[in-house]
Formats: structure tokens, C-alpha cells, sequence
């Protein structure tokens, strides 16, 4: 199992699509912090546009922690980086032959699935990590003049929680991977998850679930691991740290198992 895993994650980071999403996750969040920083040099500045001037001093308000420069940049697209590497990762392998050479080998081809886990889990710590890296630098860099303290220990919660479930949301698109074996289908999957496109699909099935039962108010993105990571943020009660990790861990483990039991029961082509 350990040397499965190995050899999936020496694939992973010898990739091109990983070095480019890496690249990615170097450049977005660069020029979301410096753009930020640009706007608010243009505060201290003098603009004849006097109500423009007043805006942007509302949306600086006190100022920004680390914190919150960090969960802005970890925002602008880390979940589509996420999403796309994970059908890249895993559709490589079944498009290759890789993947149907391998399986005739393990003894339980869930440990297919639980490596590829692994190497997700290798995406997203990539990605968290250099998004928050840059966007710590950039901050200090051009936001130095409005960088306040704020909750260290918050800030990581949130980090943490946040990449729970992100590992959630890739455990669907890693099934819907191994279920239809169609990138193009899986591709698209992904960025409809990764720009949140599929909150739209969750409004229409409260909306139609709270007609059909009237006096139920029911927000179906709350039970979604996207939908409770598009609401988290540092201003969150814990109640919705808890309900992150709660939904991240019960989707994690069902789409995995999920997976692992399709992989055992059908010929690997």
C-alpha cells in the first residue's frame, strides 16, 4: 500500500499539470493581494472622485490581518485549481493503461482508491500552502501599511477546515472519475464545482423542496461541502467549523468507499 502510494505521488508531482497548477497558485493569488494593495495606495492618494474615495476607505475599514489577506487569496480560484488537478491526476492513469495494469496486481482495488486519495491530499496541502505563502508576501508587501493583528489561531481552524473540505469535494469528482471514465465529462464537473456554478442546482432543489413542503426552509448548500465552504470564513461562528468538518469527513469517507466499491465490481478497462 505504502509503495502504491509512493509511486502515485512521484507521478503526481512529476506531472506537467502540476507544475502548472502550481504555477497558477503562484500568480492568482499575487495579483489579487497586489491588485488589493494598489486600490488602497490609491486611498492615500487624492481622487477628484470624492465618493469613490469614500468606498474604498469603508471597505479598508480598520484595516486587514494576515488572516484575512490569506483566506482572500486562498478564495480567487483555489478550488478550481483543485478540482481540474484532480481529474488530470486521476484520468492520466485510466487513459494510459496505467491504471488497468496495476489493478490485476493489488489484492482489493480500493487501495487504488485510497492512494489516489493520497495523492489529492498532495494537490491540496501544494496548493493551500503556496497560496497562502504568496499571498502572506505579497501582503506584506503591499498591504504593509493597513495590516492589523487578528486571531492566528482562527485563521488556521478556517485554513484547516477549508482544506477538509476540499478533499470532500474532490472525493466526488474522483468518483464521478472512476465511475464514467470520461475526462471531458469530468473536466466539466470540476469547473462547475470549482466556480460554484452547482449552488444554482442546490437554490432550485431547496426552492422546489420548500414548495412541495410548505413552511420548510431548507438551504440545501448547508448540507454540501462546497456550500459550507463558500459561507466560511474568519468572521464564523464555530458551529459552522464543526458542521465543515462534520460534512467533509462523512462525504471523504462515503465517496471513497463509494468509489472502492465500483472499482472491485467491474472490469477495469
Amino acid at each position: 500500500m505504502t509503495d502504491l502510494i509512493k509511486m502515485d505521488i512521484y507521478r503526481l508531482v512529476h506531472s506537467k499539470s502540476f507544475k502548472v497548477g502550481l504555477l497558477f497558485s503562484i500568480i492568482i493569488p499575487l495579483l489579487v493581494v497586489g491588485a488589493m494593495g494598489a486600490v488602497i495606495h490609491l486611498s492615500g492618494t487624492e481622487i477628484q472622485d470624492m465618493s469613490m474615495n469614500i468606498i474604498i476607505k469603508m471597505w479598508i475599514g480598520k484595516g486587514f490581518s494576515l488572516g484575512q489577506v490569506i483566506m482572500i487569496g486562498l478564495e480567487s480560484l483555489s478550488l478550481l485549481i483543485s478540482t481540474v488537478l484532480t481529474v488530470l491526476f486521476v484520468n492520466e492513469e485510466q487513459s494510459d493503461g496505467f491504471i488497468k495494469n496495476i489493478a490485476g496486481i493489488v489484492p482489493n482495488r480500493g487501495m487504488l482508491v485510497v492512494s489516489k486519495f493520497c495523492g489529492i491530499a498532495v494537490i491540496n496541502v501544494s496548493i493551500f500552502l503556496v497560496y497562502t505563502i504568496v499571498s502572506v508576501i505579497a501582503g506584506a508587501v503591499c498591504m504593509s501599511s493597513v495590516l492589523i493583528k487578528g486571531p492566528v489561531l482562527y485563521t488556521i481552524f478556517v485554513w484547516l477546515v477549508k482544506f477538509l473540505l476540499y478533499m470532500a469535494i474532490d472525493s466526488i469528482i474522483l468518483c464521478i472519475c472512476m465511475l464514467t471514465k470520461s475526462r471531458s465529462l469530468a473536466i466539466g464537473v470540476s469547473v462547475i464545482w470549482g466556480i460554484g456554478v452547482i449552488r444554482i442546482v442546490y437554490s432550485a432543489i431547496g426552492a422546489f423542496i420548500n414548495m412541495a413542503i410548505r413552511g420548510l426552509h431548507i438551504d440545501v448548500s448547508l448540507f454540501t461541502p462546497d456550500g459550507v465552504n463558500a459561507i466560511l470564513t474568519l468572521k464564523s461562528e464555530p458551529d459552522v467549523l464543526i458542521r465543515g468538518v462534520i460534512i467533509s469527513l462523512i462525504y471523504s469517507a462515503v465517496f471513497v468507499l463509494m468509489t472502492s466499491v465500483i472499482l472491485n465490481r467491474r472490469d477495469v478497462k
